[in-house]
């Protein structure tokens, strides 16, 4: 309120200090309120082509954009195209806060060696009490979620959650077991033991009310995301996953549920998602390496609303996505992923998209059926390969693909010059 912003210098996920890993900006401000009424800041990223040997001045004079806009929240460091794009995916889109949705952290448990184990002793465990298999789920780490796929390591989570007020008793085997682990299971916050909370000794740390959250459909995805190398690579990126198997997730994985959870990780895995919201909706960067898909920052994406009927091809294709990754068809996957991207530009800039004869929406639409009940792997295996090789022979789709980099928006996306 008092001053003019000048300067901004934002080193992002560079190290600048060797002992500290800490996110580092330089902010020079004129301490007189400017006389324009809309001052320009000329700000700069730190991005991957700096090293520390460079001149830093002559990367400010070269890299500095003008920024106008400014607010309470955050300031955007964009050019006048990238802003365009932001301000379109904002005017078309709702911020998912506003869906009927629902984000939770996984599971904290407070002592992760005695309540996650393995196969082996989740069969013990039930071999000795058939009841045991009661409280003992399925259980992802974060290094166990992929993009659309998830690589699970046959590892079980005991989930005695306060919420569910288990009488213990009842689970003999599990009761003994967690006995073997002395002090260091008590929640008293004494040395060597859980942190101090309410709960009882063989409970988990959170109270976890959410608890049957878990037993429905629903995206999982880690807190920390890891760039691909290069950060040109998406074939692998980001890592969400549609759950239908009722895994449960440990405390550093998100869950989402509610409606239209088919397109919302259809739109935060296509090239659009990770442009918007690594550069305009993401928290601090985590490191050079990665991104913190935190609550707080992915509540704020906005998300097209779409009639149901209109949300039915992103829901197919999804499966059909998660099916082929599933089954190793990375050919298959690769190419119904480029379908669903230029649905996405489609979603979101309509207009231009049609303008440029490269809106593939209504067509997709027509070809794409759902998978039934009593499908085969065999037949759903054939039926993902002849899609794929459909889309690539079309005379609207494949054309529309193909030309979609040089739809403005698309190409500043995909981060081509002209």
């Amino acid at each position: 309120e008092k001053t003019s912003p000048k300067i901004l210098i934002d080193f992002g996920g560079f190290q600048v200090f060797d002992a500290a890993t800490v996110d580092t900006s330089i902010l020079i401000l004129r301490k007189e309120l400017s006389r324009d009424a809309k001052p320009a800041l000329q700000a700069v990223r730190i991005l991957n082509d700096f090293t520390p040997q460079a001149d830093l001045e002559g990367y400010v004079q070269h890299n500095a954009v003008p920024v106008n806009e400014f607010s309470s929240e955050s300031w955007i460091i964009s050019t006048g195209a990238e802003y365009a794009v932001r301000k379109r995916i904002e005017e078309v889109g709702v911020p998912l806060k506003e869906w009927d949705t629902a984000i939770y952290r996984g599971i904290l448990t407070g002592l992760n060696e005695a309540f996650i184990i393995n196969g082996k002793k989740k069969d013990e465990l039930i071999a000795e009490d058939p009841k045991s298999a009661e409280i003992i789920k399925p259980v992802l780490r974060g290094r166990d979620i992929k993009h659309y796929k998830v690589e699970f390591a046959d590892l079980w989570i005991i989930t005695t959650f306060p919420a569910l007020q288990i009488d213990i008793n009842r689970y003999p085997a599990i009761m003994s077991y967690l006995k073997t682990f002395g002090k260091r299971i008590e929640q008293s916050g004494d040395p060597g033991c859980r942190k101090k909370t309410s709960n009882k000794w063989f409970e988990v740390q959170d109270t976890i009310a959410y608890h049957t959250e878990f037993e429905k459909e629903k995206i999982v995805y880690p807190d920390i995301m890891r760039l691909p190398r290069g950060n040109n690579d998406f074939s692998s990126y980001p890592y969400f996953y549609l759950d239908k198997k009722n895994f449960h997730v440990e405390a550093t994985n998100f869950i989402m549920t509610g409606d239209g959870i088919y397109l919302i990780i259809a739109i935060l895995s296509s090239r659009l998602g990770v442009y918007a919201f690594t550069k305009f909706f993401a928290g601090p960067q985590f490191d050079e390496k990665g991104f913190r898909y935190k609550k707080e920052y992915l509540q704020n994406f906005p998300i097209p609303k779409v009639d149901p009927a209109d949300q039915h091809p992103y829901e197919i294709l999804v499966d059909c996505i998660l099916f082929a990754h599933e089954k190793g068809m990375t050919s298959e996957a690769s190419t119904l992923e480029w379908v669903v991207n230029v649905m996405i530009y489609g979603l979101y800039f309509e207009e231009v998209m049609k303008k440029a004869r490269c809106y593939i929406n209504d067509r997709v639409a027509e070809v794409v059926k759902p998978f039934k009940p009593g499908d085969t792997d065999a037949f759903k295996t054939e039926y993902v390969m002849s899609l794929a090789l459909f889309f690539l022979k079309d005379k609207t789709v494949y054309p529309g693909m193909l030309h979609s980099k040089n739809v403005e928006p698309v190409r500043i996306i995909h981060g081509e010059k002209k």
